[in-house]
C-alpha cells in the first residue's frame, strides 16, 4: 500500500471513524468507578415521593368555546351541559359515553325552471359565471368568409366549432408550402450571410472557397535532407537514438529546412499510477 493514497471521501469516512471512537469512550472520574449508580440526593428523594401506581397527567381543555363564549370549569369535577334548541334533538347514550346531534326540517326540494328550491353546488356556479345583462347567443347561420383583410366583425352569432374557411386557390400557402417538379432561386453572390434561400451553386463554390487553402499533412523517412522540400511535409531522419527516439523532424520553410523537434517521449517525471484507498479498507482498520 506503499503508493495508495487517502482522497477527499475517504477521508470523511476515516474522520467519521476516529469521531465514533472517541464518542464512546467514558471520562474517568477518580472519585467513582463505572460501576455507581451517579444521580443525586434530590432525585432519589423525589422518586421516593411519588405514589405507587401513579400516572402522568392527562391533557385537558380548561376551557369551551361555545359561540365565541368561553366556559370554564368551576370546580375539579365541574359539569358541561349541553341542550338542545329548536329543530334539534339530543339523543345521548349512556354505555358509550356520546350522544347524536339531530336536525329537523332540513331537507329542502331542488330548484326547478318551474318550482323553487335550493340551488345545487353545479347550479350556482353556471349561475356565478354568467355575466350581468348577459342574453343568449345564437349560432351563425352564414357561411365563413375566405381570408382576406383582417377585421373585428359586428355579428353577434357566434360560429360552429366544426365550421371550414373557404380555400384561397388562388396562391401558394404561405407557411411551409411543399414545392413540386424543380423549382429553382437566384444563386446569391458570394459571402452572402442572410436568410435567403441558398442554391446548390451557392452552396458548392462556398464550400470550394473553404477548402481552398487547406493543406495536408504527410510524412516522409529519409536518410538525407533533400535540397528543397515541400510544404506540408515532415522530414523524418534517423538519429542515434533508441526507441522511440528513432528520428528527428524537419520542415521546409520555402527557403530552408527547420529542426522542429524529435520523436522521443520522456516518461522519467512521471508519477506511477497510485489507486485510492478504499473505504473497505478503512473499515478493516477498525474492525
Amino acid at each position: 500500500m506503499a503508493n495508495n493514497y487517502l482522497d477527499y471521501d475517504g477521508l470523511a469516512l476515516y474522520d467519521e471513524k476516529i469521531k465514533q471512537v472517541i464518542g464512546g469512550k467514558v471520562d474517568k472520574d477518580g472519585a467513582k468507578v463505572l460501576s455507581t449508580n451517579d444521580y443525586t440526593t434530590a432525585e432519589k428523594n423525589k422518586l421516593a415521593g411519588i405514589t405507587a401506581g401513579a400516572e402522568p397527567n392527562q391533557n385537558a381543555f380548561s376551557t369551551v368555546s361555545v359561540g365565541g363564549t368561553a366556559l370554564a370549569a368551576d370546580t375539579k369535577t365541574d359539569t358541561l351541559t349541553i341542550t338542545a334548541g329548536d329543530n334539534v334533538t339530543l339523543t345521548p347514550t349512556a354505555s358509550s359515553d356520546s350522544f347524536v346531534i339531530a336536525a329537523t326540517d332540513t331537507t329542502y326540494p331542488e330548484a326547478t325552471a318551474t318550482k323553487g328550491g335550493v340551488l345545487t353546488d353545479a347550479q350556482a356556479v353556471k349561475l356565478n359565471g354568467i355575466a350581468t345583462g348577459a342574453t343568449k347567443n345564437t349560432a351563425s347561420t352564414t357561411t365563413p368568409k375566405m381570408d382576406g383583410t383582417a377585421a373585428v366583425g359586428s355579428e353577434t352569432a357566434y360560429a360552429k366549432g366544426d365550421h371550414v374557411h373557404p380555400t384561397d386557390t388562388s396562391r401558394a400557402p404561405l407557411a411551409s408550402p411543399t414545392f413540386t417538379g424543380t423549382p429553382k432561386a437566384p444563386t446569391a453572390t458570394a459571402g452572402t450571410k442572410d436568410t435567403q434561400i441558398a442554391t446548390t451553386a451557392f452552396v458548392d463554390a462556398a464550400i470550394t472557397s473553404a477548402i481552398a487553402g487547406v493543406q495536408g499533412i504527410s510524412y516522409e523517412v529519409v536518410t538525407t535532407l533533400p535540397a528543397t522540400g515541400k510544404a506540408g511535409v515532415i522530414y523524418l531522419i534517423s538519429n542515434s537514438g533508441t526507441a522511440p527516439n528513432i528520428y528527428d523532424e524537419y520542415i521546409w520553410t520555402g527557403t530552408a529546412f527547420e529542426k522542429i523537434g524529435t520523436t522521443d517521449v520522456d516518461l522519467s517525471g512521471y508519477q506511477p499510477k497510485m489507486d485510492a484507498i478504499t473505504n473497505t479498507q478503512i473499515n478493516s482498520l477498525f474492525a
